[in-house]
């Protein structure tokens, strides 16, 4: 019985792995500011905030709506949230 091993090529493997993102064990650019941040101010909400925020923007935009639908909906629903008089 023969055994027809074919070995995967270099060159393929280098290239996948050269496309994928780097990894950081202390976390990414953002990351580290956000902490930075919490850290100096002791106040999280707003990281917190712009991270729920970002993580919208990107799942909206994943389903395939266009950047200013996406905005006008938050513009929408600040202007329900907000008081009369700061709109």
């Amino acid at each position: 019985m023969d055994s027809n091993v074919i070995k995967f090529p270099y060159s393929v493997s280098r290239r996948v792995h050269s496309r994928k993102p780097r990894r950081s064990k202390n976390g990414t650019p953002e990351e580290r500011a956000d902490k930075k941040y919490v850290q100096e101010t002791g106040d999280s909400s707003l990281v917190l905030f712009v991270q729920h925020l970002k993580a919208y923007v990107i799942r909206r935009l994943v389903e395939g709506q266009a950047v200013e639908a996406v905005f006008e909906d938050l513009e929408e629903s600040y202007r329900r949230l907000a008081p009369a008089g700061q709109a």
